[in-house]
């Protein structure tokens, strides 16, 4: 094939004498000619390196960075590049629950046909917590997509109180039902409220409960409110407020609410992942750095404005039992059964 200078001089009329490789014009035209055909190597080079089938080696690892996934160790280019290929489709997938299974399979090199459990709106259980006084109402979002009744497990804790108070009692402003305590409590008494039972200080008193029905947490955002009697005497009466032969005023009390339910959790995934499928090296390193690849892909991958978990199951676990054991950011082992929410 001619080179670019002499593709030039070919150009030139036969009166230049372009055969004569030692005239001046000839060493001029060679001169620029040389680096003009290098450039033209260097932009076919630079083009092949944009290109997944032509990279090769650190080309290739800058195009797996656009996507977050950097080659295994001891990874040869062909099997780089057929990850980077999958990895490819399945950011053009949108988000579906077909792509973020690709991605799963791409960054733990499992056969294309591997089960990737994926669990839409998963269950857990959530807890809130207040700090209240006398009447002073709170609201609480439910953080759940299910239709049907949730029911809380209520905990409510004397913080503070010169006096004792009686007749407390749990009210959903929003749909009226409410569950009270027949008697009295005093600073440091701990009442816990389950549907059909309660327990005070680890005693049970389900039989001064007004009723055994929990209120329900409806679906979306609710008002609450802790309503009783406050005083110094004795409380007077089966299921009555009144108050007879005695003085009944308002103290100062603080109380500690706490709420814990089972949530179907709005906007959310669970990519849950066996054992079996994450790398075992020495110290458990490869199976950390697969776990965060997988975390990364998935993040990258989901549909703006959901959020994504992944977890490991351990081999003893069903496929339909939760609180399955997580592996956290910082490699630590967690317990994924409860999720908490500050106030």
């Amino acid at each position: 094939m001619a080179s670019r200078a002499d593709r030039i001089l070919a150009r030139l009329p036969h009166f230049y004498n372009r055969w004569d490789r030692d005239t001046a014009l000839v060493s001029l035209i060679r001169a620029f000619g040389t680096p003009l055909e290098a450039m033209e190597g260097d932009l076919v080079r630079i083009t092949r390196a944009h290109w997944i089938n032509t990279a090769w080696r650190e080309d290739l690892v800058h195009l797996g960075g656009i996507y977050g996934l950097p080659p295994y160790l001891r990874e040869s280019d062909d099997e780089y590049r057929i990850r980077l290929k999958l990895a490819i489709e399945s950011h053009l997938g949108g988000g579906t629950v077909g792509s973020i299974q690709r991605l799963v399979r791409t960054a733990l090199k499992l056969a294309p046909d591997h089960a990737v459990e994926i669990m839409e709106n998963p269950r857990r259980r959530l807890e809130r917590a207040w700090v209240v006084s006398v009447d002073e109402p709170w609201m609480i979002d439910a953080c759940t997509v299910s239709a049907e009744e949730t029911v809380p497990e209520i905990t409510i804790t004397v913080r503070e109180t010169n006096g004792k108070i009686f007749y407390p009692s749990i009210v959903n402003l929003t749909t009226g039902e409410s569950i009270g305590y027949k008697e009295s409590l005093k600073a440091g008494d701990v009442l816990s409220l389950r549907e059909g039972r309660g327990v005070l200080n680890g005693e049970d008193v389900t039989d001064s409960l007004t009723t055994t029905r929990m209120p329900r947490l409806s679906r979306g955002q609710s008002r609450w409110e802790l309503q009783m009697w406050a005083g110094s005497g004795r409380f007077d009466g089966e299921g009555s407020n009144s108050m007879f032969n005695m003085a009944v005023f308002s103290i100062e009390a603080t109380l500690n609410i706490d709420f814990a339910w089972t949530a179907e959790l709005p906007a959310t995934f669970e990519v849950v992942l066996d054992e079996g499928m994450l790398p075992r090296g020495v110290n458990g390193g490869e199976c950390e750095e697969a776990l965060r690849l997988v975390r990364r892909l998935v993040d990258a991958g989901k549909s703006a404005g959901v959020h994504a978990r992944v977890t490991v199951r351990e081999p003893a676990q069903t496929p339909g039992m939760k609180g399955a054991s997580v592996v956290n950011e910082e490699g630590n082992e967690q317990d994924t059964g409860v999720e908490t929410h500050g106030v």
